[in-house]
């Protein structure tokens, strides 16, 4: 997958998901958090910033390494959640807490801390990335 690709394909996920979300919170807003897409060479697949104008930041490497996209739902729906307990429990001692494990098994998901997928591969990928021009491999 591309980035360009990878970054509609995030945003589609994000609506459908708040949209998920929200039948079951229903105070939530109508609008999902913005989406931010990176590349990064880290151990991370997506950060959830606590000031809510920020929204959420996904790192399109990961994205770009897997074989099937699908695998990528999990850590939007795990980053939405950081996004609802900021909302909904802006108290919440742990981030990845009981409140946390709940919004996520509200829609289905198991409420996992951390993703399971190849770090070695997504940091290849986002050395390929960043080693070639940005625009050009957004499509742009």
């Amino acid at each position: 997958m591309d980035s360009l690709l990878a970054e509609q394909y995030i945003t589609e996920q994000v609506i459908k998901l708040w949209a998920q979300y929200r039948t079951v919170f229903n105070s939530l807003p109508v609008n999902p958090p913005t989406v931010t897409c990176t590349v990064k060479a880290t151990r991370t697949a997506g950060f959830a910033y606590y000031d809510l104008t920020k929204g959420v930041e996904f790192n399109i490497a990961y994205l770009c390494s897997l074989t099937f996209k699908e695998n990528f739902v999990p850590i939007i729906a795990h980053e939405l959640a950081h996004v609802i307990q900021y909302r909904l429990y802006p108290k919440a001692k742990q981030a990845h807490g009981v409140d946390f494990r709940y919004i996520m098994q509200s829609i289905g998901f198991n409420g996992n801390t951390y993703h399971s997928f190849s770090v070695s591969k997504a940091k290849a990928k986002a050395k390929e990335l960043d080693g070639a021009d940005l625009l050009r491999s957004l499509g742009l």
